[in-house]
């Protein structure tokens, strides 16, 4: 005797359930995605702010060297 013959075939709810299941699987797997997509993306986005940061902070700092030079040549020049 055949052992595929005692099992019955996958009733309708059941095929149902198994469509809902792999709709809901597809759905999850699509938004993961976005989500890591948009993390990806808020990454960038940070990194770049942090880097228009740093280069902001640079420029500060040369023009605040500059003025503190300016300052220190300008005693030399009167105290000397």
């Amino acid at each position: 005797m055949c052992p595929c013959a005692c099992v019955s075939p996958p009733s309708p709810s059941a095929e149902k359930f198994t469509a809902e299941l792999e709709a809901d699987r597809q759905k999850f797997e699509l938004l993961l995605s976005e989500k890591n997509e948009g993390e990806l993306e808020a990454e960038e986005k940070l990194k770049a702010a942090e880097e228009r940061a740093q280069a902001a902070l640079s420029s500060l700092d040369t023009q605040y060297q500059a003025k503190i030079m300016a300052e220190v040549e300008r005693y030399q020049v009167r105290f000397h």
